[in-house]
């Protein structure tokens, strides 16, 4: 019966470990540095990563350039001299697979200048919008899109793109992008953009699935007690249904 147990417990965690083999690396590694703005040159790292238990970071700004470990809720902060740095990133399975990632970081005791922000809106979905920014001496972007009361700001790398979807149609929003380095002075873009309502006319079928078409005449329907008509297909024949809301 002892025998029994401990073959079945054996098992058991052979089981186990296979499974734990077939995890994939980590994926969609990414991050984000915010500095002090105090001159000091302190810069916290913001790794994110699907599947990651741990983080291994290399800074840059040593010879030999040696890892540094994180777990993946702990605070990562480094003081940098003024300069370019490339930092390596590298994400840690539970298997202990790995995926890696290298980011140019800039640190400037000058505030951005020639600050060019590139805002477009989504041609499918008229309420997305997507901003990119570049500056020199920014090493971090503050975008914000005007739409919530008491808004936090996305963090964003130069150069990157953040696309964002906006709370209602037909509103004018300010967006902000605040270039930051590592002095207190930062420049900042406005542009006002407007969402505009789904204009686009009813075509079947209706699937309720379009951002620009406007399905607001299936509501006044529905109020004015209107019939509605249900179209269906059945046996490559059309099936036209119509019932009353009550």
């Amino acid at each position: 019966m002892i025998f029994l147990v401990l073959a079945f417990s054996c098992k058991k965690e052979v089981d186990n470990l296979q499974e734990v083999d077939k995890i994939a690396a980590p994926s969609n590694l990414t991050a984000i540095f915010d500095i002090t703005q105090d001159n000091t040159g302190t810069v916290t790292l913001l790794p994110d990563a699907d599947g990651a238990t741990e983080y291994i970071v290399t800074f840059g700004d040593t010879i030999p350039n040696l890892p540094s470990f994180y777990g993946v809720h702990e605070t990562i902060t480094h003081v940098y001299a003024e300069g370019s740095y490339t930092v390596g990133i590298t994400a840690s399975g539970l298997n202990g697979l790995t995926t890696s990632i290298e980011q140019v970081l800039n640190v400037s005791f000058i505030p951005p200048e020639n600050l060019v922000v590139t805002i477009e809106k989504d041609a499918t979905n008229p309420r997305k919008v997507s901003v990119s920014a570049t500056a020199d001496y920014a090493t971090i972007m503050d975008i914000y899109f005007g739409d919530v009361a008491n808004e936090e700001p996305v963090h964003a790398m130069p150069d990157s793109v953040v696309t964002h979807t906006d709370a209602e149609p037909m509103w004018d929003y300010e967006i902000k992008v605040v270039a930051k380095s590592g002095v207190e002075a930062t420049t900042t873009y406005t542009e006002i953009i407007t969402i505009d309502e789904a204009s686009d006319p009813v075509n079947l079928p209706i699937n309720f699935e379009s951002f620009t078409v406007n399905y607001a005449f299936l509501n006044g329907l529905v109020e004015q007690h209107q019939p509605l008509l249900t179209i269906r297909m059945h046996q490559g024949l059309i099936q036209v249904e119509e019932s009353h809301n009550l």
